[in-house]
């Protein structure tokens, strides 16, 4: 039995009369107020009086009851109680979609006034929980989500401009040709079917980092003369390679051209592909036997199975190295100096495996994040994988091969310099590919 039935002497769930509601609004106990604010028999105008009740948890259960009028909903959007402003937002994520597309009246009209103070909160938190509510929603109100797709916190831009269904090709060509954040340039990149104006846009911004997350992204729509002109481009962008070589329906003088220059391991990559025809194949072979030819020492980029151990097994070098990694993991013994002396050595694939065992990554992921020489997602592997920056900052210069000039550097504490939040995005591009 609640509260208010006690007091009143009554059964559970006897609906109040209004009278009795408007009695007990003023009530002096505030644990009374509170569980009124949560009940679903009272009446708008109650409530909206409850919003501005002086105790910050009675405030609270208004901005959590889905039948607190819109009206108050906007009064608390704006209060002083950072908990009050975040029920709010999160109760929006529950209503909005149930408004539905044909309601076109005052209930969209308000819920859009209420959105649109939210997201100018100055406490970025408030801001990201708006940002993740509406990234899916196809019915959020277009400047609500143009605000936050524009927003200068990467963890409230992010999501929008990746996710987002309301932002058109004209919204996002606009913040393309705006843009000098190479994390809001990947974000676009990265969106489900990117047209192709959008694509060329990105392209045309000669972004490094931009486009191989365009070129990983298989479902974005590249022209195939603008593949050719990447394609063109790639020899001296090795980040590009992966994504190239994994990009579906490559037509065959693409592959041709691509195992003139790319990594011996992507080549056997190339030649494993199921829309390889024998001509092409046949091609992609005579291309391998010139650069052996010319070059011995790349032969030696080839998988290897020089390995007595793994030849018994029938497994290759790295998966045998992965379950040594998950054994140390398992043991605890999988720490942040053991990878830094692996580093130090120059054992790349016990490192890849490793930080693949650590973070829940893929080896291929792993090896991606690690080909595309970004720094941030360089270092959000490591912070996944749960080691300290310091090593973070090794695999940087040691293992990517990323200048000092671009590298991350720790925080003033030794800490990392970015939030929880920046450091998980940076993954999320990734851990999307199988």
């Amino acid at each position: 039995m609640g509260l208010i039935d006690r007091l009143l002497g009554r059964k559970p769930g006897t609906k109040l009369a209004f009278d009795e509601a408007k009695q007990l609004v003023r009530h002096e106990n505030p644990e009374v107020r509170r569980e009124l604010a949560q009940r679903g028999d009272i009446r708008p105008e109650l409530l909206y009086f409850l919003a501005e009740d002086k105790d910050a948890a009675v405030r609270r259960a208004i901005a959590d009851n889905e039948t607190t009028p819109r009206q108050a909903d906007l009064l608390l959007a704006s209060d002083a109680d950072l908990a009050v402003r975040t029920g709010v937002v999160e109760k929006i994520a529950t209503v909005l979609p149930k408004i539905g597309e044909k309601e076109q009246g005052r209930a969209r009209e308000a819920t859009a006034e209420v959105l649109t103070v939210l997201a100018q909160d100055q406490v970025v938190r408030v801001r990201e929980i708006l940002a993740d509510t509406l990234k899916d929603l196809a019915i959020a109100p277009p400047d609500v989500v143009r605000r936050l797709a524009a927003d200068q916190s990467l963890t409230v831009s992010l999501p929008v401009l990746q996710h987002s269904p309301v932002l058109t090709d004209d919204d996002l060509l606009g913040i393309v040709a705006s843009s000098t954040v190479d994390e809001r340039l990947r974000a676009v990149a990265r969106r489900p079917a990117v047209s192709t104006r959008v694509a060329d846009a990105v392209v045309a911004t000669g972004n490094e980092s931009a486009v191989a997350a365009l070129l990983g992204n298989t479902s974005a729509q590249i022209r195939e003369e603008t593949l050719d002109r990447l394609i063109e481009q790639a020899p001296a962008r090795p980040s590009w390679h992966p994504p190239l070589v994994r990009r579906p329906k490559l037509p065959a003088r693409a592959m041709v051209r691509l195992a003139t220059f790319v990594a011996r391991s992507l080549v056997e990559e190339l030649k494993r592909r199921s829309d390889l025809d024998p001509a092409t194949a046949t091609a992609v072979s005579e291309v391998v036997e010139k650069r052996i030819a010319s070059d011995p020492a790349w032969a030696s980029d080839a998988p290897t199975t020089a390995d007595p151990e793994a030849e018994e097994t029938g497994e290759s070098l790295v998966e045998r190295e992965h379950r040594r990694a998950l054994t140390l993991k398992e043991q605890g013994e999988l720490n942040d100096e053991l990878v830094r002396r692996a580093i130090a050595a120059g054992q790349r694939p016990f490192v890849v495996a490793a930080l693949s065992a650590a973070s829940g990554l893929t080896v291929r992921q792993v090896e991606d994040i690690i080909a595309s020489k970004n720094a941030k997602a360089v270092v959000a592997l490591v912070w996944k994988g749960g080691f300290g920056m310091d090593l973070a900052y090794q695999a940087q210069l040691r293992l990517a091969a990323i200048l000092p000039r671009v590298a991350v550097d720790p925080a003033d504490d030794g800490g990392y310099p970015m939030s929880e939040g920046e450091l998980s995005w940076q993954l999320e591009g990734f851990a999307e590919k199988s």
